[in-house]
């Protein structure tokens, strides 16, 4: 029976051809954009849904092209922003601050990509410690 179906539908785009085409292809674009659509909206409900409370975390930044591109929130803005606006209760300054030497019982490594990052910033992002003390590590 599916056999005999698939017969049809095959001698049918054979006749039609330029239709079948039209018709294969607006399906397809079409089902390709409702994918993206969706993904897209995955992406944006499910951003930073891992941290505590992250309807309550923002991110102001100033955006630097000087050569390359640059992302950066100053100290500053973060201590400006807590004494101006009330209904703000934690900020962090952060910045980038690219390959770092780390040295730590006796051993010397290079890191990367490392931020530099003030003493807010484990409040403002409550993440998990393995050892120490999120109060006192910075």
């Amino acid at each position: 029976m599916f056999r005999n179906h698939l017969k049809i539908a095959l001698r049918q785009l054979g006749r039609n051809k330029l239709f079948s085409t039209v018709n294969i292809l607006g399906l397809s674009l079409g089902m390709a954009v409702v994918t993206l659509i969706a993904l897209y909206l995955h992406n944006e409900f499910n951003y930073d849904r891992w941290m505590d409370q992250s309807e309550l975390t923002y991110r102001v930044y100033r955006d630097w092209d000087g050569g390359g591109k640059v992302i950066w929130t100053p100290s500053r803005l973060a201590e400006k922003l807590m004494a101006d606006y009330p209904e703000v209760q934690v900020a962090t300054g952060l910045g980038p601050s690219g390959e770092t030497l780390l040295e730590y019982a006796g051993q010397k490594r290079y890191i990367k990509e490392t931020a530099a990052v003030d003493s807010t910033f484990f409040r403002t992002l409550a993440l998990p410690f393995r050892y120490g003390d999120p109060q006192t590590a910075l």
